[in-house]
């Protein structure tokens, strides 16, 4: 492991832990619902949303297109968390259908609009690439392998605490 891998998943480490603690510190807003289920599925979401901030955060802040794409996307959700809109998992079913509807219609929007041709393996790398849309090939590569080098500390990481917690138990 390189020394900014170790960087890295120090940072990463310490950003995620951090977010973790905030989570479960009792002046967090915790909502009880009758469903277990539901509340399982927030708290996955909340971890998750956190992992891949502190992701972002850790790896080089707003220097990555990826890191930009995610934290804006991390803010967006946040806002519309703030502002009172539901997730799709919360809308009863009979709000759902126009929900989608809607959702739909935007989507089919948004592509007429999208100018980034498709075409093979680059257009797939593009879409799993956070803000993929936007670079050129070269650009695109090397934000790939960035990218990638982080989920892999990113794994290492999670897979640690959830080991400590399994063994702990």
């Amino acid at each position: 492991m390189s020394a900014t891998t170790q960087q890295l998943e120090r940072n990463f480490t310490h950003r995620f832990l951090t977010s973790l603690r905030r989570m479960n510190s009792p002046d967090s807003k915790t909502t009880t619902t009758h469903a277990a289920g539901l509340v399982i599925r927030r708290r996955s979401l909340r971890i998750k949303r956190a992992a891949y901030s502190s992701m972002a955060r850790a790896a080089a802040g707003s220097h990555r297109a990826w890191t930009r794409a995610v934290l804006s996307r991390t803010r967006s959700q946040r806002r519309r968390q703030q502002h009172g809109v539901r997730p799709n998992y919360i809308i009863p079913p009979s709000q759902r259908r126009k929900s989608v509807k809607r959702a739909a219609k935007l989507k089919k929007k948004t592509k007429k609009k999208s100018v980034v041709r498709r075409l093979g393996r680059a257009g797939k790398l593009r879409e799993l690439v956070p803000g993929g849309s936007r670079m050129e090939m070269g650009q695109l590569l090397e934000e790939t392998a960035h990218y990638v080098q982080c989920l892999a500390v990113q794994v290492r990481v999670m897979q640690a605490v959830a080991d400590h917690f399994s063994s702990s138990m």
